[in-house]
């Protein structure tokens, strides 16, 4: 057959796409952050902070979710109740996950 500086095709191909299946399989989280994994679709593990191996035909990256606090800005509102005193409202909403596991899970 074909040759690649003496070495065969197949054997250069097999090579590459073990080296690729190892460097897909890699995963890095940031910090700050939860990688949700799934196993043929069912919650296997949540993985936090660091580096970590999946196995590419099995499992899956299905979420990454941020644990920084999320700010809402919710636009200033005015009313007039019953009483005849101006109300105005600003609101500012600060949202957190506590437990990532469940806002994916269980919804």
């Amino acid at each position: 057959m074909f040759d690649f500086a003496g070495i065969p095709v197949g054997f250069v191909l097999l090579i590459l796409f073990v080296l690729f299946t190892i460097w897909k399989s890699i995963v890095i989280v940031p910090n700050k952050s939860v990688m949700i994994v799934e196993r043929l679709g069912k919650y296997l593990v949540a993985y936090e902070a660091g580096l970590h191996f999946v196995i590419l035909v099995f499992y899956r990256v299905a979420y990454v979710l941020s644990l920084k606090s999320l700010t809402l800005l919710v636009p200033k509102q005015s009313g007039l109740p019953k009483d005849l005193l101006i109300l105005s409202l600003d609101v500012v909403l600060f949202i957190m996950y506590v437990n990532p596991v469940k806002v994916v899970t269980d919804v």
